[in-house]
């Protein structure tokens, strides 16, 4: 009766390793398959009416990838401000998408928006 009890519990332990080691790999499998879709993918749908500024963030990875950090960084610092420092901050970028998009297709122009805007951002006094 002991080794009935015995041999049980090594079953229900046996199949509890087996399922958390198949949600193991199929978390991992999914969290690769989403990196995999977002990378190079902008904060914006790359469908629709474009400009050539956004056009050439669409085609292109680096710009895709400093666009969704300038998104990351303008919500992180947008959440945490008083309403009207939150209206300021949309107004300001607008101002800055204005400048990017003077840019038109210019690769060198848009990066180097970004990168000035992405510093600003991390900078921002809150």
């Amino acid at each position: 009766m002991m080794k009935d009890i015995e041999s049980s519990g090594n079953d229900v332990f046996r199949l509890f390793i087996e399922t958390a080691a198949l949600a193991i790999v199929t978390s991992a499998f999914l969290l690769v398959a989403a990196a995999s879709a977002a990378e190079g993918a902008p904060s914006f749908a790359c469908k629709g009416t474009l400009n050539s500024t956004e056009r050439a963030i669409c085609g292109n990875g680096e710009l895709a990838q400093l666009d969704t950090r300038l998104a990351g960084e303008y919500r992180f610092r947008h959440q945490d401000l008083r309403r009207q420092d939150r209206r300021y901050l949309r107004l300001d970028q607008r101002d800055w998408q204005r400048e990017r998009n003077s840019c038109g297709g210019n690769f060198d122009c848009i990066r180097t928006t970004y990168q000035w805007r992405i510093e600003e951002l991390v900078e921002w006094d809150l």
